[in-house]
């Protein structure tokens, strides 16, 4: 999906006057795959009790962290 998005954002770029394709956004792509990969490798270890968890302890750590 991620990879979907930024081609959609790509293309869309293309069409708009005064706006050219940013060349820099490719390079997050190894970034995002690793993390995607990781992302997945976990998920298949947890149940659904420890992955609502997980999720709602890193939904607070980025609270707090745009608090601070």
């Amino acid at each position: 999906m991620q990879l979907a998005a930024l081609a959609v954002l790509a293309l869309s770029s293309l069409g708009a006057e005064g706006r050219h394709f940013d060349v820099a956004g490719i390079t997050y792509v190894p970034a995002m795959l690793i993390g995607s990969s990781c992302g997945m490798a976990c998920f298949k270890w947890l149940n659904d009790r420890q992955f609502a968890l997980a999720v709602n302890l890193l939904l607070i750590a980025s609270g707090l962290s745009f608090l601070l």
